[in-house]
């Protein structure tokens, strides 16, 4: 794969995403609450994931914990591997990802979701077995090593045939809005009323046995312009 430059955060999985939907189309992602109470271990492979990025008010993994009913108030489940008293533990920083392969793989392109400090959330502490005292979590499908919360929850089941990917300056983060065909057709068309995003992806969700999504236009550093294909 190409290596690119990331002056945006996110940038290179952002860049990532988009060369493997244009390889092959990328299928939709799941995330289900479950109970777990198997020991688990850090995804190798996540710590990429820019979470930690100060004022990143964009689309995070710990949105998609709170959004499934999961308190913001819950603390970081982890209830072992002490963490020294000056970090971030208890807190509930990030949503982590977790397996319970203790290789740290991702078992079926699936992994699960918890509340996490940021110390346990590192890849220092990977392959560390962590004990949890509350089950409450996601299991993520579909999931892809590194990919951003964005990319990712664009990417569950939706009614609108289209997304808008793209970096907004004012939130300092990737984040996305579902789109109509005819509020599609606007946007090209530059009628919208908001301005155009200066670094975005337009994805479209192509229906069938099971739901892939497309690369159908891109303006993105390190990658030349894509232009809409559709009719």
């Amino acid at each position: 794969m190409t290596q690119h430059m990331d002056p945006i955060p996110g940038l290179a999985q952002v860049l990532a995403f988009v060369e493997r939907a244009r390889l092959h189309p990328v299928e939709s992602t799941g995330a289900a609450p479950v109970t777990l109470t198997a020991d688990v271990y850090n995804v190798d492979g996540s710590d990429t994931d820019p979470k930690h990025v100060p004022g990143n008010k964009g689309k995070t993994w710990k949105e998609l914990l709170t959004k499934n009913n999961i308190p913001d108030t819950s603390p970081c489940y982890v209830t072992n591997a002490p963490a020294p008293a000056d970090k971030t533990h208890p807190q509930f920083n990030v949503g982590g990802h977790v397996t319970t392969d203790p290789n740290g793989g991702v078992i079926d392109d699936s992994c699960y979701l918890m509340p996490m400090c940021s110390w346990h959330n590192n890849k220092a502490r990977d392959r560390v077995k962590f004990t949890h005292s509350q089950s409450k979590m996601l299991k993520l499908t579909g999931y892809m090593k590194g990919e951003l919360a964005a990319t990712f929850q664009l990417r569950l089941p939706s009614p609108h045939p289209y997304a808008l990917l793209y970096y907004a300056e004012d939130l300092q983060g990737w984040t996305y809005r579902d789109m109509t065909e005819v509020q599609l057709m606007t946007w090209e068309q530059g009628a919208a009323r908001e301005p155009r995003p200066e670094v975005y992806v337009i994805v479209e969700r192509v229906p069938g046995p099971r739901v892939t999504h497309h690369v159908r236009a891109a303006q993105l550093p390190g990658l030349p312009e894509l232009a809409a294909t559709g009719d």
